[in-house]
């Protein structure tokens, strides 16, 4: 994903792979990582692994809001909750 130009920009950014995150992988995102300021950092990893052929994350619309859990975990979790005595 190309480094955003300005906080706008970066915000959308940010929604579109938290929304990517949660949706393909179904985990979350460290949303610290929203904050503009944290751009400005130097690492270095000489184990790197760099894909040349890399498909950037397409960010040209807002991405829906997303839920946390699937449909399926909420269900599991309902039915595991009404399985489960009083009091627990």
């Amino acid at each position: 994903m190309p480094v955003a130009a300005d906080a706008k920009q970066h915000q959308h950014n940010f929604n579109a792979v938290r929304a990517h995150v949660a949706k393909i992988y179904n985990a979350k995102v460290d949303e610290a990582a929203k904050d503009i300021a944290r751009l400005c950092f130097v690492s270095h990893d000489p184990a790197a692994f760099y894909n040349a052929e890399a498909v950037p994350l397409d960010v040209t619309s807002e991405p829906s809001p997303v839920c946390n859990r699937s449909k399926a975990r909420r269900k599991a979790e309902l039915l595991t909750a009404q399985r489960l005595p009083n009091g627990f």
